[in-house]
């Protein structure tokens, strides 16, 4: 889209996530502190960052959503404990998804998951900007993090399987995210910790409903499944100590590179 049309579709997207904002009010959430603990010794400590499932949409308590589900099949596959702390904001976009991570000390982390997307293709996000803060994000981790941590990018959630955007518009949205994917593809590729994990054809994948905890154990299963592995390897290559950097804080931009200062 160029120009006056694609001006014209983009008030008209903005417009309608105002009003779905308006109406998210009603639908379930969690409450309590984003974070989740599943026992035993020599945990793995996740930061999941970003909005989407992360947020827990149609279910009342973290535990029941993608952090409890997370660190059980996480513990499930490894033999040891695990640590999950969420930071999400439901309607975030990928340009602020960085004020997320301030006060977090990235040192300590074992591994990170970025669920980021939804929104901005409702709002069609460039896809020129979308890719440099996608690039400026992931290289800004890669820095920041232990040298054994690795980033996980899942794909976009399909935009009608959210029963808010099953409409037209959403098809829009949803085709514009399908651009996104492809940038974001190409920018794991080039960042060699980056992993990005693509959503086609998997069952937990439901059309016309919030999800439920049923569907937030799938959820973790698929994470924990892709993660195990990497997390093994980096704990035996590494040992449990990690390397000593600094805690996220706000991002600068210079010359095309994002620095990261402590708080």
């Amino acid at each position: 889209m160029q120009g006056l049309n694609r001006l014209l579709i983009v008030g008209i997207m903005r417009a309608w996530m105002g009003f779905i904002r308006q109406d998210s009010a009603s639908i379930p959430r969690p409450t309590d502190l984003p974070q989740a603990h599943s026992p035993g010794g020599d945990s793995d400590r996740v930061l999941i960052v970003g909005g989407g499932p992360a947020s827990g949409w149609g279910v009342s308590s973290h535990d029941l959503a993608l952090p409890g589900s997370l660190a059980r099949a996480l513990s499930a596959r490894t033999g040891r404990g695990a640590d999950v702390t969420l930071a999400a904001d439901p309607f975030g976009i990928l340009e602020k998804l960085p004020d997320l991570l301030i006060g977090h000390d990235l040192s300590q982390v074992h591994a990170v998951v970025i669920f980021v997307g939804v929104n901005d293709a409702v709002n069609l996000t460039s896809e020129k900007s979308w890719e440099q803060n996608m690039g400026l994000l992931l290289r800004a981790l890669e820095r920041e993090t232990l040298d054994g941590t690795y980033v996980y990018v899942m794909d976009i959630q399909p935009i009608r399987t959210i029963p808010a955007f099953d409409s037209l518009l959403g098809s829009v949205a949803n085709a514009h995210a399908r651009h996104l994917t492809v940038r974001t593809e190409r920018v794991c590729r080039a960042v060699p910790r980056s992993v990005y994990l693509p959503l086609t054809e998997n069952a937990f994948l439901v059309f016309g409903r919030y999800q439920n905890s049923t569907d937030y154990r799938l959820w973790g299963e698929f994470l924990a499944a892709e993660m195990a592995e990497r997390l093994d390897l980096a704990r035996d290559r590494l040992g449990s100590s990690g390397v000593a950097s600094v805690s996220i804080g706000h991002e600068a931009q210079d010359n095309g590179e994002s620095t990261v200062t402590g708080n």
